[in-house]
């Protein structure tokens, strides 16, 4: 976030800052021309704004619309966004997860959440290789392969996806026997044409393991 109080911040920009839009263009009407350096730092906060501030379908296309590369700049602001307990909250963490703007595991203490939503955020977050391990007692990194599997079963599609898409980034050859088992039961052919075009990778991870 940009830091405006006592730092000289134009009215524009504390204005953009607030997210108060008629401000913004009372600001700039009055400023007229600004320098290409404040002009970008007023068009960033903007977009922020609207990342952490998005709500609804109109939100969820806007938060779509950034690319990979453009959410790496925006990490922070989807960070805050994320953090936020609803539907579009776990988009955002799966965005996250999808441009390698968050950690593994990030959202792995989801992984039970009613929520579908958040449920495949969870999902989405388990990137790590680990071994079969069920006890809860154990930690989130030695209970992720796991889990990993067990969602790749989930009754959400969504969850399914966000635990196979996960399962990529791990490219842990325990995986093979799961994603098999998901590409055959999930009904979406398109997507099952994909991942078995992906099944080479944990096969051959498989036969090269000692």
């Amino acid at each position: 976030m940009i830091a405006l109080a006592g730092c000289g911040g134009s009215a524009a920009l504390r204005a953009a800052d607030a997210g108060d839009h008629d401000a913004l263009r009372a600001s700039l009407a009055a400023e007229g021309e600004v320098d290409a350096g404040e002009a970008r730092a007023i068009a960033r906060r903007v977009l922020e704004r609207q990342i952490e501030t998005a709500q609804g379908d109109s939100g969820r296309r806007g938060l779509d619309a950034l690319d990979e590369g453009c959410i790496d700049d925006f990490a922070s602001a989807l960070g805050r966004r994320a953090s936020t307990d609803d539907a579009l909250g776990a988009h955002a963490a799966r965005l996250r997860m999808d441009a390698e703007a968050a950690p593994a595991l990030a959202y792995a203490d989801r992984v039970e959440d009613r929520d579908d939503d958040w449920r495949a955020a969870a999902a989405r977050s388990l990137t790590t290789r680990a071994g079969e391990v069920k006890d809860p007692d154990d930690s989130q990194v030695g209970r992720a392969g796991w889990w990993r599997r067990h969602l790749m079963l989930d009754p959400s599609t969504e969850v399914r996806r966000a635990a196979l898409r996960a399962a990529i980034n791990a490219a842990d050859a325990a995986d093979s026997a799961a994603v098999l088992e998901a590409a055959r039961l999930d009904p979406d052919r398109r997507r099952v044409y994909s991942r078995s075009r992906r099944r080479g990778r944990w096969g051959r991870a498989k036969q090269s393991s000692p």
